[in-house]
């Protein structure tokens, strides 16, 4: 088994129990750490932290050479790419959070081409 399958096990598993949920693989080549992010920050509570905790000893057994973090959506992460997300049934987006967090991502500006006139981001 892959590392891959196995956090996209794990996850189905999470997002199976807490259905509210939506998280996020993903993996930093240059610190060479896999990351599960959960959404929302509000789900991050003391019973899927216990739950997790059983993904993270499973995870060390079978890749003790590999690394493993939990983070939420409102940690600043730089992941090389995002590997899969996976939704709970219940989830539900958040469009506030995820706008507060990515606008400054974003420089709206205007573009002016032959007498045209367009907005680009």
């Amino acid at each position: 088994m892959t590392i891959k399958d196995f956090l996209l096990e794990q996850a189905n598993a999470v997002v199976t129990k807490f259905d509210d949920i939506r998280i996020r693989l993903s993996y930093n080549e240059l610190s060479d750490i896999h990351f599960m992010e959960i959404h929302p920050e509000s789900a991050y509570n003391d019973e899927i932290k216990l739950f997790l905790s059983y993904v993270m000893d499973d995870f060390y057994n079978i890749f003790p050479e590999d690394s493993l973090s939990f983070v939420t959506e409102c940690d600043l992460i730089d992941s090389s790419s995002t590997d899969e997300w996976v939704t709970g049934e219940n989830f539900q987006m958040d469009w506030n959070l995820w706008f507060e967090n990515t606008a400054s991502e974003f420089i709206v500006e205007p573009v002016y081409a032959d007498d045209s006139y367009f907005i680009a981001a």
